[in-house]
Order: C-alpha cells, then structure tokens, then sequence
C-alpha cells in the first residue's frame, strides 16, 4: 500500500488562488522546472501520460487544534431500518440526512466512520459535534492601475480583489488568545524511488512552492506560506473489502476506472484556468473551461487500484502551447464502502 504524507502549512497572507490539486500539481511543475530543467520536467510529464504517476495529492483542508477537517463525503447514508419506518419518520430522517450534508467538513474520526459506512456510529457523533466549522473570510481590497509609462496613479483605472484568510477562533478574547488553523495537503506517493532525492526530489521541490509564495500576486506578497512539516500520515482508516473510492481532490474520471452510476455521488465544479509563469504572457493564455468532480465526490467501481482519473493535453485554445501543457486530474483517492 503507498505512503501517505501529510504537508502542514501556516498562512502568513491573504491568498487569492485556491488551493486546488490541479493547481498546486502546476505549481511544482514550474518549480521542477525551475530547479532541475526543462528536460527532468519532460521526463515527469511522461510518467503521468502514460498514467505512471510518482504522486497523488489533495486539494487543502485545515487543521486546528490537532483536529483535521476533512471533505463531507457525498455518501447515500440509508440505514437497514429507515426501510421499514412510518412516512414521518422517513420524512424526518431525510431532513436530518439534508442538514448532516449542510456540514462542509468532518473531523478525521467522523470521516474514517463515513469511508466505512458506519452510519449510526457517525449520526451519534455529528449529533454531539458543537466544533465549529474552519472557513476562509474575504477581505476586499482596493488599488489604482499604474501607468509603465509615467509610474504613477493612472485616473479612474481602479480595481479591487478579495484575498481570503483562515477565520480565526477566539480562545480568550479579552487576553487576545486565538486557536491556530493551519492548512494541510494530502500527498500519495506512487513510486518512492522516483519520488526521492535521488531522482526528481519530490519533496524539497513541494516544500519550495509554499516557500516562494502560490498563486496570483505572490510577487506583490500574497500566498505567503510557512512550511511546518511534511511527515507521514497514518490516520485514514480505509476499509479492506472496499466497493469504491472517495476523491480528496479535483478528479477527472477514466475509461479505466471501471465506474458506475449505481450508488456513485458527485458534485462538479467548472473550472476556468489560465497558464501561469512566463506562459501566462503568451498571446493566448486561457485554457478551455473543464469540468472536474469535486473532493467528497464517491464512486462505485470493482477496479481496486492506488489511483484513479488521468490528465488531458487538449485544455489550450488553438495556440502554439496547444500540445505543450497538460491538466492533472488524477485524483488522490481513498477507499471506501458504498
């Protein structure tokens, strides 16, 4: 079974890039480049078209007080007796069904009951749960366009964005005490030799993205992260004799992935993505719009395997770039009892 490794990050800044799968996967890309060259960057693109891929990593979750807030699996929880109950009882148990999926997150113990199907075990915690739920607030922000010609306030040429942080929780306001929320990435590793130092040193070139900065303006100081640990993780309970899987991260489903619509629940989110780096000032830098499923999304297959999805090559617009950049949608999947 691969090794699980859990990133843990501090947010020193307003972020205005979500921590996406998809995007963090970009991000190393460059820095790979960066540090090892064009060439080694080839290699590892190869690895994951021909669907050899070295990692696997989560979309960001948080983490507060040693608790883990993890993707509300989108899961059909129907107990064996809900089938004989009255029409109100039915009525009841599906409004509560209703506000249970209200929940973005679960803690880690809530999650493992969901991944095995331990309904009732996993009712009665949600039931007794009065932790509140960590989330980003917006902050919005205002700044004038300077002119490349004068460098200074161009007239009427302002604009505004929201960079969003971690909501804090206060432990004693009066002392101005709060609890630290630190965000955490779920990394998969698939091929330990190729993932080492000796090869395309996945770690150290991971830790680098957060050290340099994620995102849109990092130059201007957002996205600022301070790397707190990457060290394994052992506290998924997956379930041995599994139906499916759950995706922790941006998925784009396979042929071989052996899916089926029984019992398979999913949300979507469209994404509509722009290159980065030096290629974000090539002539045409927007990708084509792609749907991806969403982390909680679960799926019903008999194919038992350590990853699931694939990338695609054909995001670029009829551009020079077309067969130059690829998107990841290879999911880091956990299994799970459908």
């Amino acid at each position: 079974m691969p090794n699980i490794y859990k990133l843990t990050l501090s947010q020193k800044s307003g972020l205005l890039t979500e921590l996406h799968s998809d995007t963090i996967f970009g991000h190393f890309c460059w820095r790979l480049k960066d540090m090892l060259g064009e060439d080694k960057l080839k290699e590892f693109l190869e690895l994951y078209k021909n669907r050899k891929p070295v990692f696997t990593i989560s979309n960001s979750f948080f983490e507060r007080d040693g608790i883990l807030f993890l993707s509300n699996p989108l899961l059909p929880f129907v107990k064996e007796e809900e089938k004989v109950k009255t029409k109100n009882e039915k009525i009841e148990s599906f409004l509560n069904y209703k506000d249970s999926k209200k929940r973005k997150f679960l803690t880690l113990e809530q999650f493992n009951l969901a991944i095995n199907g331990e309904v009732t075990k996993l009712n009665d915690l949600i039931e007794k749960d009065d932790l509140k739920q960590p989330k980003y607030i917006e902050d919005l922000r205002t700044s004038v366009e300077i002119s490349r010609e004068t460098f200074s306030s161009k007239e009427h040429q302002l604009f505004s964005y929201a960079p969003y942080y971690i909501e804090e929780v206060p432990i004693d306001i009066k002392k101005n005490e709060y609890s630290k929320t630190f965000t955490s990435i779920f990394v998969k590793v698939l091929d330990e030799d190729k993932f080492s130092k000796n090869n395309f040193d996945c770690e150290n070139i991971l830790k680098e993205v957060f050290n340099i900065g994620f995102g849109k303006k990092k130059s201007s100081g957002y996205g600022q992260f301070e790397v707190n640990g990457f060290e394994e993780f052992k506290g998924f309970d997956e379930p041995e004799d599994s139906t499916g899987f759950i995706t922790l991260s941006n998925y784009l489903p396979s042929t071989d992935d052996g899916l089926t619509a029984e019992n398979s629940l999913y949300d979507l989110n469209i994404k509509y993505g722009k290159l980065g780096e030096e290629l974000a000032l090539s002539s045409n830098p927007f990708k084509k719009p792609i749907v991806f499923m969403t982390p909680g999304s679960c799926f019903k297959t008999e194919v038992n395997k350590d990853f699931y999805g694939r990338c695609v090559s054909d995001i670029v617009q009829l551009t020079e770039l077309k067969d130059k950049v690829i998107q990841n949608g290879i999911a880091f999947s956990l299994r799970i009892n459908l």
